[in-house]
């Protein structure tokens, strides 16, 4: 089935008219509905209305994720891409800053690819998941229903665009 999830950036909401390069899905006021079936990272989208900058008022996203059903059993990443890499396609190796849903309920922090986390956090369609610039630290910060999960060590590259990208695994 199709997944549906809700993104808002921190602080506002990501329009309908904001999604760019757009495959495979269906993008709303805040949210992004996968509408192909197929096993495949090729699919998601990314949006630049509001780039992460070093003096931005956006600072990160926020997200919930579901199958659209209420379930766990789909994959998806969402994070934060440079701007060399936002045309890079929808694979998780072009996020370099993502939370990975896995389906079953595992949350990941991966950087460009790398499992640098495995959580130990179950997520449900309510987990409010989060990647963050804490604006102190200049450091990339990935939450959880309002727990820190990770902090990451690598130097930040200014601008950075909100990207999705979904995977549907066995759905009919």
């Amino acid at each position: 089935g199709r997944r549906r999830a809700t993104f808002r950036w921190a602080p506002g909401a990501v329009r309908a008219s904001d999604w760019e390069s757009v495959h495979g899905a269906s993008v709303g006021s805040g949210t992004f509905v996968q509408t192909n079936t197929s096993n495949s990272w090729s699919y998601g989208a990314y949006t630049w209305a509001n780039p992460i900058t070093a003096t931005s008022d956006v600072y990160g996203v926020s997200a919930t994720f579901s199958n659209g059903s209420g379930g766990t059993d789909k994959y998806a990443v969402l994070g934060l891409a440079f701007a060399a890499s936002k045309d890079d396609g929808h694979h998780p190796d072009h996020t370099e800053y993502g939370l990975y849903w896995v389906s079953g309920g595992g949350l990941r922090v991966l950087e460009n690819d790398v499992n640098m986390l495995t959580t130990g956090v179950t997520w449900t369609p309510s987990t409010v998941c989060k990647v963050l610039v804490n604006r102190t630290t200049d450091k990339v910060e990935y939450w959880a229903d309002g727990t820190l999960l990770y902090t990451s060590t690598k130097a930040i590259t200014y601008p950075l665009a909100l990207k999705i990208t979904s995977h549907t695994h066995n759905s009919t």
